[in-house]
């Protein structure tokens, strides 16, 4: 084998409770005592770093680009074909779209989630880098989630808190990527189907019993959420 590089992706549903596994990679055989980095070597590394910044970034903003041509307010899920060169993890269901939303418009994404071992929703801006999921509810997975007595998850984008659970905050960005994951999920892939309403009649196209979250409970639920992610990045 001629790999250079080991990527571990850990996913958490339980924020509060949770806490990052903790890995060691050795090297059978290694000596106790590494050379001194030589020059040429730093060099290679800092090459590497520049690479990754242009490469990588240029390869972020054509898929970002990619999806943003596209019709707004459309999400779609599909697994990538076990022979495809861009395979991803066995049994993963993907999903991406993008929203526009306006200040005086909400967007619902509904879905019934599929059984599986894990599953999330979230919201990037335009670049695709993630909306600040510390501070703001710009993300939920299926421990976070409320689902209704159908059995569907249905999330909310606004730019101001619509009062209920499952808000999705784009954080003032009124274009941005929609993107989640099912893993190893069982059965098809779930049929996101997305509306554009007014924020003013946003209750009228929900299920009548969706919860009102009241001010104090939203920010209480944010203190936690950034308590938790503070906790599992901080190390």
């Amino acid at each position: 084998m001629d790999a250079r590089t080991l990527q571990i992706r850990q996913n958490f549903l339980d924020w509060e409770n949770e806490r990052p596994a903790d890995f060691l990679v050795e090297r059978v055989g290694a000596a106790a005592v590494r050379p001194a980095v030589r020059t040429d070597e730093i060099e290679a590394r800092l090459d590497l770093l520049r690479r990754w910044f242009s490469e990588g970034g240029a390869l972020w903003k054509r898929l970002s680009a990619g999806v943003l041509e596209r019709e707004p307010n459309v999400v779609d899920a599909f697994a990538i074909p076990s022979d495809s060169e861009h395979t991803g993890l066995e049994g993963q269901i993907y999903c991406q779209g993008s929203f526009q939303c306006a200040p005086d418009q909400a967007v619902i994404v509904e879905f019934a989630p599929p059984p599986c071992r894990h599953w999330s929703l979230s919201l990037a801006d335009p670049y695709w880098e993630s909306i600040d999921f510390f501070v703001r509810q710009s993300s939920l997975n299926a421990h976070q989630a409320r689902l209704d007595g159908d059995g569907v998850f249905r999330a909310v984008i606004a730019q101001v808190d619509p009062q209920v659970p499952n808000w999705l905050d784009p954080a003032g960005h009124e274009r941005g990527i929609v993107f989640g994951r099912f893993i190893l999920a069982e059965g098809e892939a779930p049929r996101p189907s997305t509306r554009r309403v007014g924020l003013a009649t946003l209750r009228d196209a929900l299920p009548s019993d969706t919860p009102r979250v009241t001010p104090e409970e939203r920010a209480a639920a944010l203190r936690r959420r950034r308590d938790a992610a503070i906790r599992r990045y901080r190390s």
